[in-house]
């Protein structure tokens, strides 16, 4: 009896522990959609030429980071280009990209959801 309720507390605590959840197919597309208007990334990820890995959604507040792959090149798999969204007025906006330091500075997230979808900073 003691051995069943501490395997499954210990299962349980993983989950508690990683507040984040994978977004609904709905709103992949809506990140994907977002990407492609956005001013931010090259020429060729607007287009369409690109692979949205890793995303997920806050349980903070209304964020969302994903991995944005561009297609045809060399992506560093130990520093991939990160994209940081919005939520604002029904729709996702794409906030920020890079490869480092992404929602530490303009525009900030904040620090619950930094530590939520695990943006480190510095």
């Amino acid at each position: 009896m003691f051995i069943t309720a501490a395997v499954l507390l210990a299962a349980a605590l993983p989950a508690a522990a990683l507040a984040s959840r994978a977004p609904s197919r709905s709103e992949k597309h809506q990140l994907r959609n977002d990407v492609t208007a956005s001013k931010k990334p090259s020429k060729s990820v607007r287009k369409g030429h690109f692979k949205l890995r890793g995303a997920r959604i806050s349980t903070k507040g209304p964020w969302a980071k994903a991995s944005v792959i561009g297609g045809g090149t060399y992506s560093d798999p130990f520093n991939p280009v990160v994209g940081l969204f919005k939520h604002r007025h029904g729709h996702w906006k794409l906030v920020a990209l890079g490869t480092s330091g992404v929602g530490c500075a303009h525009p900030r997230a904040p620090k619950s959801v930094r530590k939520d979808l695990k943006l480190h900073c510095g």
